[in-house]
């Protein structure tokens, strides 16, 4: 179980994340700042086992996801490509 302040450098973490996804995907410039920030972030979250291990928990749930998303899809798409 996280700590609040475990839980807070995570949420940061991600939202730094979030926002520079979001820069990139839309084209704006991402600054020396924006990394400094998203390394030192991630530095503190990487030490932190507890965080460590939710980053992986989480992980292993999104690959899982995208096997059944798979699993799903992909015989629909080959019964939609057939006709």
């Amino acid at each position: 179980m996280l700590t609040k302040q475990q839980k807070l450098y995570f949420d940061e973490f991600r939202t730094v994340n979030i926002e520079l996804q979001q820069k990139q995907f839309s084209g704006q410039e991402i600054t020396e700042e924006d990394i400094q920030k998203a390394q030192e972030l991630g530095q503190k979250v990487s030490e932190n086992e507890h965080i460590k291990a939710l980053m992986e928990a989480e992980q292993r749930l999104n690959t899982i996801m995208q096997d059944i998303n798979r699993i799903i899809t992909n015989p629909l798409q080959e019964l939609y490509s057939a006709k």
